[in-house]
């Protein structure tokens, strides 16, 4: 199962690891579902990477980020709730209603709209060589004022 948009040596990586994973699942049914799984996993930390991105480069809009967790917690679900998995369903819920609060309160979701200058100094408070990166406000900060302050 080659993930899209991994490199050769992560897909060659990944292909290894989960043939040898599968393989030690027994029956091919139970080799199916624990595929079906994986997909699910991966559909979860697609959601952190994702995230993650946002907080450190605050590139893409607040809606394709949106469109793109909503996807994945989609996907995720679909798999988890097909193996009659309760519990990573669950997880999904409570990781994906994170990740959007994440997104948020990120410094970038309050910044977007503001002047070039102000856009160069939250990428120093967000750099990732600083000690203690900034990557959110807190919602006394999230206000207009505040932000416009800055």
């Amino acid at each position: 199962m080659a993930i899209a948009g991994s490199s050769e040596h992560e897909n060659k990586f990944h292909n290894a690891y989960e043939k040898d994973y599968l393989k030690h699942q027994g029956s091919e049914n139970e080799q199916a579902a624990a595929a079906v799984e994986l997909i699910g996993l991966y559909h979860l930390a697609q959601l952190v990477t994702i995230v993650g991105e946002y907080l450190q480069e605050g590139k893409s809009s607040l809606t394709r980020i949106h469109v793109k967790l909503d996807r994945h917690h989609d996907q995720a679900l679909l798999a988890f709730e097909g193996q009659q998995n309760p519990f990573l369903a669950h997880i999904t819920d409570l990781l994906w209603i994170g990740c959007r609060e994440l997104i948020q309160n990120a410094i970038w979701t309050h910044v977007a709209h503001l002047s070039e200058t102000t856009q160069q100094f939250v990428k120093s408070l967000t750099d990732r060589r600083r000690s203690d990166p900034v990557l959110e406000l807190w919602p006394s900060q999230q206000k207009d004022s505040y932000v416009k302050v800055m």
